[in-house]
Order: C-alpha cells, then sequence, then structure tokens
C-alpha cells in the first residue's frame, strides 16, 4: 500500500517512506485484492491467504488491518488478520456503515478444490472470532 499527500509525494509518515508491503495472512503466499477506510482511518486489506501451496492452493478470505501510520493493528483478529475457512478468492471488500464488512469474491465447494467456483457474498461479523456469515450464494 502506497499513501501519497496532497502535494503527490509519498506520505512518509505511512511506514517511514510512504509505502508499506506486508503479507496480509499468518503465513505462506497472500496478496490483496481489495482496500478500504475505516471512519477512524485504519486501513483494512481483503484479499487471500495459503499456508499449503503446491501443485494447489487453499486460497481462503483473508483480511487485514492496518493504524493510520502503516503498522499492522494488532487487536484485529489477535495478530492484526484474520483468515476465514471459505475456500476461494475474495475480489472485493466493502464498509457498512455499522463497521461491518461484505466480502464478494468466488467460493470452490469444499473438499473439492478445482471445481467450478461459486459466485459469494459475505458479511464479515465478527474480527475475534473471524466468522464470516454467507448471505447469499449461487
Amino acid at each position: 500500500m502506497a499513501r501519497y499527500g496532497t502535494s503527490g509525494a509519498l506520505d512518509p509518515s505511512f511506514g517511514g517512506t510512504g509505502i508499506v508491503t506486508a503479507t496480509i495472512g499468518t503465513g505462506g503466499s497472500s496478496f490483496a485484492t481489495s482496500v478500504a477506510i475505516q471512519p477512524d482511518s485504519k486501513i483494512v486489506a481483503g484479499g487471500i491467504s495459503s499456508t499449503i501451496c503446491s501443485s494447489v492452493c487453499d486460497w481462503r478470505f483473508t483480511l487485514a488491518r492496518y493504524q493510520r501510520d502503516g503498522r499492522r493493528d494488532a487487536s484485529f483478529g489477535g495478530v492484526g488478520s484474520i483468515t476465514s475457512d471459505l475456500i476461494g478468492r475474495l475480489a472485493a471488500l466493502a464498509l457498512q456503515p455499522d463497521g461491518k464488512f461484505v466480502a464478494v469474491g468466488t467460493v470452490f465447494p469444499p473438499p473439492i478444490i478445482g471445481q467450478p467456483a461459486t459466485a459469494l457474498l459475505a458479511r464479515f461479523i465478527d474480527d475475534a472470532d473471524a466468522i464470516f456469515l454467507p448471505l447469499a450464494r449461487r
């Protein structure tokens, strides 16, 4: 992530250089696909992470939260990130007025990785327990 000032220059108060590079999960491979800014200026990156990645990865919906200065917010999920049980790819993330997150992406019907993906809309309801509540599945 990068933050720019009003002049268009990188803001060094963000990560020391204006750029923060970090994994969004707790291990293995990961990447962010979406970012949302909370009213308190905390930054939530949504994406996917995998701890198992040989011939096929077990990609899971993952959220990570950062402080305004780019430091990981350890109060979010206890380590600064949460990873759901949903096997699939998070494509977009939105913040609702009540402070909860809605994520959309594709999910693979467990346990058969490699089968056709299904669209999923999920609402993140508790950062301590990493609970996602599927709202619709087609």
